[in-house]
């Protein structure tokens, strides 16, 4: 009686987070049962021998790339194993044309007997015609499982995405997971304040490499160094040293992301389909957005300042991190260019000026060029007077319910309103007209075009007009109030007696400069201030 071969088997088991989802928790397809089924089946078969059971939990079975899997198929290259046994062949994979390579080329190539126990599957066996039909279709049905899991996993997760609901895997650097609610996010006190100041010292004038220089100097965790610090198990593609550092990036994008607002932003990228890994970047248009998702860090004010400041070319001092005073907001009322700044030295005293100099440092504007202190000396005291209006404003807030001068007001932005919606309707009417006579031929198509095309333009211009009036009676319909923000910008700095960058910047959009030396200064929330001012003062 001829002696039957011995196989070295590996029990193979694997089941993906997919696989427990969609089946309902079911416990059928579980690691542990997946490894029982397979003892009980080599009971009855005494030629095998199991060496060793390697087992992939949690990962898909569309590709091949598995830690464990990887692992025995290295033994198999070895020579210590020779025959592999699955549950079923959706454990092995589900990716019909991998599955179909290994037991049709590789496993033959290398000598290696494939059990599948449920489909009842030997590859030394002799049920091979039935075989080539009924493998291969077994092998689509588990591909087609996986492309249907894809896509439920992928509906689920936009669905929880436009309802606001955070899906990432990690937590944006600021914030933590809600404890009552996973798919919230709560402020993160410690690395809110991390946030806070990096926003803080850019609007201060530093830049993103000087303020990253400064955070690791004082050994602030970043944000990769920050999740490993609280347990997370995160690594940054973009780490290249053992302990992360601090990066221009990194800042970079903490200063541009709106999350900080309270927005979240997510399917900024997508896979082409459930079977490559690779993912492609869409455009911010097709984003998922939903506003007010969560508490914000960053207001909106200083959130928007810093993304103008970021567009600046803003230059600073030689061996200095900081930029100049007025660098980014300081221009030429005659060309519109920015004016640099340049040092002098006369009867061995050294000034500072600010002029309209070309590359080559020479003088392209004439006449226009204003010494450093005489700027900060005027700018500081028109930005104090503004700040005198405001501060009066306040006080009358106090009694503007007691007086119902803009209920007046109101009254008469409704009357405007009228009167513009009849002339709306007078030139809709003249056209309807125009179009009949020109249908009865009583003018010609040229007459026809050009009458129609003026009444469309007074109709439109009309609209617009009512559109102005609209917004201006919701001004003066919402008031004015100290709870304000653009008037809070303005009442934290009223005691201040010296300038600097954070003051000139919350309050300042930008300052001009001409030949006479005569600066004009435009405010940053000036419509809002001319509202107020109309609605306190009635002028």
């Amino acid at each position: 009686m001829q002696a039957l071969q011995k196989y070295n088997a590996a029990a193979y088991v694997r089941l993906s987070k997919e696989d427990l989802d969609l089946a309902g928790k079911n416990e059928s397809n579980s690691i542990t049962n997946q490894s029982e089924l397979i003892k009980n089946f080599l009971k009855t078969h005494p030629e095998i021998q199991m060496i060793r059971e390697y087992a992939d939990d949690g990962f898909s079975g569309v590709n091949f790339e598995r830690p464990s899997f990887l692992k025995m198929m290295e033994a198999v290259k070895e020579g210590i194993i020779n025959c592999i046994i699955v549950k079923d062949l959706s454990r092995f994979g589900r990716n019909y044309i991998e599955v179909g390579r290994y037991l049709e080329e590789i496993f033959p190539f290398l000598g290696v007997r494939f059990i599948s126990i449920i489909e009842n599957y030997d590859s030394m066996g002799n049920n091979r015609s039935s075989d080539q039909l009924v493998i291969p279709f077994m092998n689509l049905v588990n591909d087609a499982y996986c492309g249907e899991a894809s896509t439920k996993t992928r509906t689920s997760l936009t669905m929880k995405k436009q309802n606001g609901d955070y899906v990432g895997a990690f937590t944006v650097f600021g914030y933590k997971r809600n404890p009552e609610n996973r798919h919230q996010l709560i402020i993160d006190d410690d690395a809110a304040d991390v946030i806070k100041r990096i926003f803080r010292l850019c609007i201060e004038g530093m830049s993103c490499g000087a303020i990253a220089k400064l955070l690791d100097c004082e050994s602030v965790p970043c944000p990769t160094e920050y999740k490993k610090l609280q347990g997370e198990n995160y690594v940054s593609g973009r780490q290249t040293t053992i302990r992360a550092k601090w990066s221009p990036l990194t800042i970079r994008i903490i200063l541009t992301n709106r999350v900080y607002l309270g927005i979240l932003e997510q399917g900024k990228t997508y896979s082409i389909n459930y079977k490559l890994k690779g993912r492609i970047s869409k455009n911010p248009g097709d984003w998922i957005c939903a506003p007010n998702a969560h508490e914000a860090i960053i207001s909106e004010d200083d959130f928007e300042l810093v993304q103008k400041l970021l567009m600046m070319d803003l230059r600073t001092s030689p061996g200095k991190d900081k930029v100049y005073l007025f660098s980014g907001i300081l221009y030429c009322s005659k060309c519109g260019e920015a004016l640099i700044k340049r040092k002098i030295t006369s009867r061995g005293s050294t000034y500072s000026y600010y002029g309209c100099y070309d590359k080559n440092k020479k003088l392209r504007c004439k006449n226009i060029c204003i010494r450093e202190d005489f700027l900060e000396k005027a700018v500081m005291e028109t930005i104090g007077r503004h700040i005198d209006i405001v501060v009066e404003m306040v006080d009358l807030i106090e009694n503007i319910e007691q007086i119902p001068l803009h209920d007046i007001e109101v009254k008469r932005i409704e009357d405007s309103i009228k009167q513009k919606e009849k002339e709306v309707k007078k030139y809709q009417n003249l056209r309807i007209r125009l179009y009949e006579d020109y249908h009865e031929e009583f003018i010609s198509k040229k007459e026809y075009k050009s009458l129609e095309s003026i009444y469309q333009e007074k109709e439109e211009e009309c609209l617009e007009n009512i559109s102005h009036l609209i917004s201006k009676k919701s001004d003066y319909i919402n008031g004015v109030s100290r709870d304000q923000e653009w008037i809070k910008k303005f009442i934290q700095h009223k005691k201040v007696d010296k300038l600097d960058r954070t003051l000139l910047l919350s309050l300042v959009e930008s300052i001009s400069v001409n030949a006479k030396n005569e600066i004009e200064i435009h405010f940053r929330y000036e419509s809002e201030f001319d509202t107020a001012r109309k609605i306190l003062w009635r002028n």
